[in-house]
């Protein structure tokens, strides 16, 4: 693992969950509860170390590019679950 690589991503993550928590506190609108806050920030974690698992594992780009959208894709369904219950 790439500590600088590793270390931008997970601010990443930090810096996108206080969106909804700056939101609330401007509108009625955004009512996110502690297990929302939890839910997110461990499929947002889960989703960061899976990427940097495949970047230090396959040297090939086509690869690389195959997998993280891949996760990408595994991320977006799993979140659009658990905010609207598509299924």
């Amino acid at each position: 693992m790439k500590l600088r690589r590793f270390v931008v991503m997970i601010c990443s993550v930090w810096s996108l969950l206080f969106i909804p928590y700056i939101a609330s506190k401007f509108t009625n609108e955004v009512i996110w509860t502690g297990l929302d806050y939890l839910a997110m920030g461990v499929l947002m974690f889960s989703a960061v170390i899976a990427i940097e698992l495949i970047l230090s594992k396959y040297i090939d780009l086509h690869n690389r590019i195959k997998y993280i959208i891949f996760v990408f894709m595994f991320f977006l369904l799993i979140w659009l679950q658990l905010a609207v219950g598509i299924f």
